[in-house]
């Protein structure tokens, strides 16, 4: 959950870093430039949260597919198991008949 809070703050302050740069290459006054800024950060702040929950949510279901995935393999192992140990268990009674018929 950490790593996706810290995609908010990176996308926040690269915004901020390229409004400044934007800011000083014009030639704006700083009360300007300080103004813009606080505007670009509570906007990229709020677009970072939404992108956050966005991934949080393709993690989520992709840790469940991962899930259920596992859990249907370990299930295929054991009916193959069982389809073996009962393939084995009838060769075994078909031996022990065939000898007591003899």
């Amino acid at each position: 959950m950490k790593k996706q809070h810290n995609i908010s703050t990176i996308i926040m302050l690269l915004a901020g870093a390229v409004t400044v740069l934007c800011g000083l290459l014009k030639g704006a006054a700083l009360l300007t430039i300080l103004g813009a800024l606080l505007d670009v950060l509570i906007i990229f702040l709020i677009v970072g949260r939404i992108v956050e929950k966005i991934i949080s949510k393709m993690n989520a279901s992709a840790e469940e597919a991962a899930r259920l995935a596992e859990e249907e393999a370990k299930r295929a192992a054991a009916e193959k198991e069982a389809a073996e140990r009962g393939e084995a268990l009838e060769e075994q009674t078909e031996e022990t008949g065939e000898g007591q018929q003899a």
